[in-house]
């Protein structure tokens, strides 16, 4: 069986968030609950510290609203909004002691489990809610309602947990009640994608792009970012290449993603070519201008990339990013004033954050002003708080080759050259 990597998972999880706290609230997620002046006292009385006040208040709106879940689950979920999760879960976690009450509290207490990602709890929950008695107070309308939420649930859950031949039923069950849901037949192609079924799975994600008329991602970038999760690069392109094609209705989104991957790839020349027809494109125009100053860097065009990046600095000054790429792309000048142009953007970069990218450029180019020490400071106390990006472990390789320690200098610049992802350092 197929496999897909945590940091896809966690983008496919983003974008099919399976629960919110509204739902929590409704449990049903239906429409046509509206909450009730009570639930407006009840938030009011929490938020001063008055709990039983809050639970009378929410006592009231029951009392007024059959089609309504306990008390205490919209408790909860007025103390999930609130922040208080410990004690949320301890409400949610009383209510098992009562068995009246015990579908509503494994079902809350399945989706308090989804909004921390413990998916196997989540999971038992789900599982033991399915078998417990509904309220009899409840219409059959709104059980009904309350039953589809809890099916969509579980496969939404199954879905997160990667357990694809679970999955895929009680997706394909939501479409029979929900043809034109747009986010299931997207889930059902991942799905088919992983047990192996490529076709289905493009003719699934086709079919959704033909549903959501307002979707600009092209349904073969969806592919493409499932075959770059399984390492297949030559699939993904192909996938790109169609993706800007004449049969794409959103070209423009597909030459940048496209590009970015190229970036990643190490092959900016042929990301630059794809860049610079895009002209005057207000939605996609900082992006493009990114990528195409990071290959112009790439190439060592310092003088295009510099006027790239003083650009997008200009506009947006507060960008960690594009400052530090102005910075290592000035201290390749020789001019002096541009060179110390550069030190003032890295080091005000570096007060505000310090993270591995802002003591990298610090580093480099106090390095690069001769700074050897300091620069080399820098970097001994990065490696020992965080990994080093390609680039980073070739500056430290440079800083310690320069201080004498080559055999040090030559392991790590092995490294630089045997990681993945962009390079904007020479390497040797």
């Amino acid at each position: 069986m197929r496999t897909i990597n945590s940091a896809v998972i966690l983008l496919i999880l983003l974008a099919f968030a399976p629960a919110t706290r509204a739902d929590l609230i409704t449990l049903s997620g239906s429409a046509d609950y509206t909450p009730s002046a009570s639930i407006e006292d009840a938030k009011v009385a929490l938020r001063n510290g008055k709990l039983a006040e809050c639970r009378a208040f929410l006592a009231t709106h029951c009392q007024q609203h059959a089609d309504s879940p306990n008390p205490e689950i919209l408790l909860a979920s007025l103390l999930l909004e609130a922040k208080q999760k410990t004690l949320a879960n301890r409400v949610l976690t009383e209510l098992l002691r009562n068995p009246e009450v015990a579908f509503e509290a494994h079902f809350a207490l399945s989706r308090f489990a989804v909004l921390e990602q413990r998916w196997a709890d989540a999971w038992a929950h789900c599982r033991i809610a399915e078998i417990e008695a509904r309220p009899t107070t409840w219409s059959q309308a709104y059980m009904e309602s309350v039953d589809q939420s809890l099916h969509r649930h579980k496969a939404e859950i199954a879905f997160a947990r990667r357990d694809w031949d679970v999955a895929l039923p009680l997706l394909q069950q939501i479409l029979k009640g929900a043809t034109d849901d747009v986010t299931i037949h997207r889930k059902i192609a991942i799905v088919l994608f992983e047990q192996g079924n490529i076709e289905q799975a493009r003719n699934a994600f086709q079919h959704a792009a033909q549903l959501d008329g307002t979707d600009e991602t092209p349904y073969q970038i969806r592919l493409a970012r499932l075959h770059i999760a399984e390492g297949d690069d030559v699939q993904a392109e192909e996938c790109f290449k169609q993706s800007i094609s004449q049969l794409s209705s959103h070209p423009m989104t597909g030459k940048i993603e496209y590009a970015e991957w190229l970036i990643s790839k190490n092959r900016p020349a042929e990301a630059e070519e794809l860049l610079l027809p895009i002209r005057d494109h207000e939605r996609f125009q900082a992006k493009r201008d990114t990528l195409l100053g990071m290959a112009h860097r790439m190439q060592n065009d310092f003088d295009a990339a510099e006027r790239v990046f003083t650009r997008l600095h200009q506009s947006n000054t507060n960008s960690l990013s594009i400052g530090n790429q102005l910075a290592l792309v000035l201290i390749e000048s020789p001019d002096e004033g541009k060179r110390a142009r550069a030190l003032q953007i890295a080091s005000s970069n570096f007060r505000r954050i310090k993270n591995e990218s802002t003591v990298s450029t610090l580093a480099w180019i106090q390095y690069r002003l001769g700074d050897i020490s300091r620069a080399r400071e820098l970097f001994v106390r990065l490696a020992k708080s965080s990994q080093l990006s390609p680039d980073s472990a070739f500056y430290f390789s440079e800083i310690l080759r320069s201080s004498g320690q080559t055999r040090e200098a030559e392991q790590l610049a092995e490294l630089a050259r045997n990681a993945s992802g962009p390079r904007f350092a020479s390497l040797p």
